[in-house]
């Protein structure tokens, strides 16, 4: 194996998977990915280990015991790629990386995944959320159970990107290359600027948070627009196509990234879904609340645990903790 092969087995794609890797090795990652179809096997290889890692998700005090050649040609098979994939060297750096992930995972450490298909670029989350750096130095924080596309030509006319789901983004300011967020019937164009986007309500509205600069929201069914300043909301709504703007009143909009939660005077009903929203859990009342009920609190950076015991002894809760959900059973206020 050529040394241009190793450093990029041994170091690029590992910390890619894991999320280490800076933004010039990401922008030389995409590079040795796209310059011809063995880097790229390579890459979907190491991919699959990947993939057979978190398939095989160990249980507690239960042995591993893993084929990965057996799974390879497993995936060859229902990929039907058998008769184009090179012949590619042995698969214990795959298994040294994999059992890296592997270890990660039985930590509860979800791993999010990149794919390089043909001319696209791909990223999707899970249950965590991650940071992407783009070819021209631009950052995107994709919140969990989001997807963000972008093709090989990132570059050369504009900045095209294709969001489902939410996501923070710091774009890199270059009058010549405006940046554009497709959005499922709507764009957002941009030229240098901070700003979140609501893309994960699929069958309802787009919302578009600007924290600094200027944004366009464009309807691609009425053909209008509308212009958003800092601390402006843009509204799309996919059934009429209309776009509304308003002043943004959340101080949490942005929770899910920060982890802090700022209340003042807010009704138990409201708490509970921002800390849904914030730390991906099903949280739910199953009593009444009064409407005196009302939190005045901040959280910085705190854990769940952590805000349910301020809200415990504040408010008299009394709740259950199933996998993944949070009942709140009583409240005393």
């Amino acid at each position: 194996m050529d040394k241009e092969l190793h450093d990029i087995e041994e170091t690029l794609i590992a910390k890619h998977l894991m999320g280490e890797a800076t933004p010039d090795e990401e922008r030389t990652l995409y590079a040795w990915i796209a310059a011809n179809d063995s880097n790229r096997i390579h890459f979907e290889k190491t991919k699959a280990a990947l993939e057979i890692s978190i398939k095989h998700k160990p249980v507690a005090q239960e042995p591993l015991n893993i084929d990965v050649d057996q799974e390879w040609n497993r995936f060859l098979e229902s990929a039907n790629q058998s008769e184009n994939v090179l012949r590619m060297p042995t698969v214990s750096n795959w298994l040294r990386i994999a059992a890296a992930i592997l270890l990660l995972i039985a930590s509860g450490v979800l791993i999010n995944y990149f794919i390089n298909s043909g001319s696209d670029f791909v990223y999707q989350t899970a249950e965590n959320t991650q940071v992407v750096t783009l070819p021209d130095n631009s950052q995107v924080v994709l919140n969990r159970n989001s997807v963000l596309t972008f093709t090989d030509s990132f570059l050369e006319q504009e900045r095209r990107v294709s969001l489902r789901g939410e996501a923070f983004f710091e774009v890199q300011e270059d009058p010549t290359k405006p940046f554009v967020i497709e959005c499922d019937g709507a764009e957002v164009v941009v030229v240098g600027t901070s700003f979140n986007i609501d893309n994960s309500n699929f069958q309802g509205t787009l919302e578009v948070v600007v924290s600094s600069g200027k944004v366009k929201l464009a309807s691609m069914k009425q053909k209008e627009e509308i212009l958003l300043e800092a601390g402006d909301k843009g509204v799309f709504d996919r059934v009429s196509g209309r776009l509304t703007e308003q002043k943004n009143d959340d101080a949490n909009f942005m929770s899910w990234k920060t982890k802090k939660l700022e209340f003042d005077g807010s009704s138990l009903v409201d708490v509970v879904t921002a800390l849904s929203e914030t730390y991906g859990l099903d949280i739910s009342i199953a009593v009444d609340v009064p409407a005196s009920c009302l939190v005045t609190a901040t959280f910085d950076n705190q854990d769940l645990d952590s805000v349910l015991k301020i809200l415990q002894s504040t408010l008299g809760l009394t709740y259950k903790r199933t996998k993944g959900q949070i009942e709140i059973t009583e409240v005393e206020c």
